[in-house]
């Protein structure tokens, strides 16, 4: 579970700043809560306005997705032609798509998720055991907004990159990392 904060300051017509703190409990939480469980997903971003329509962003991310200690540097570019967009946030996320008509759309895309959670230690063998895991996809997607508070999202692809170790803290005690394979998913967005 995660809640998040966002702050952001217009600067100028041209640049926007942007901070995001994400308090997160990674745990299975049926089991002994300890401090490990409690970390933070961090963001700052400089976003510059080029003209309407062209937006690209520079800054430093701190994520438990991509499991590493230390912060990783951001770029983005956001573009929206008249029916076409790309939306570009490395290292998370690439897409492009197309408008079909106003509330559909349809393209590609290729996103990296991850993260990492402790587990009970009762429960699995070691004193710290951690599951970590990493997804890299790729493929089609057709987003469908019938009303402007409700939107479906109906996306498949192909699973690139794998991963799912157990770990006792450093150390791996297991590898369950499943084969890539083909994926569909069905997501619902309701908005306030």
């Amino acid at each position: 579970m995660a809640y998040g904060l966002r702050l952001t300051r217009v600067h100028s017509e041209r640049w926007i700043f942007t901070g995001l703190v994400q308090p997160v409990v990674s745990s299975d939480v049926w089991g002994e809560v300890s401090t490990e469980t409690f970390n933070v997903n961090a963001a700052l971003v400089a976003l510059r306005n080029h003209r309407p329509g062209l937006q690209t962003g520079y800054g430093l991310v701190y994520a438990l997705q991509f499991d590493l200690a230390f912060p990783l540097p951001l770029f983005m570019v956001n573009w929206d032609g008249e029916r076409t967009h790309l939306a570009i946030m490395l290292p998370i996320r690439m897409e492009a798509g197309y408008a079909l008509r106003r509330n559909l759309d349809v393209g590609l895309r290729m996103s990296v998720d991850g993260g990492q959670f402790a587990l009970d230690a009762d429960e699995y063998a070691g004193d710290d055991p951690q599951l970590h895991f990493v997804d890299v996809m790729a493929g089609p997607y057709l987003d469908w907004r019938p009303t402007d508070r409700l939107g479906l999202e109906l996306s498949g692809g192909r699973a690139a990159h794998r991963e799912l170790r157990l770990k006792d803290g450093d150390d791996e005690t297991a590898d369950w990392s499943p084969e890539p394979a083909s994926t569909v998913r069905l997501a619902c967005r309701l908005g306030m």
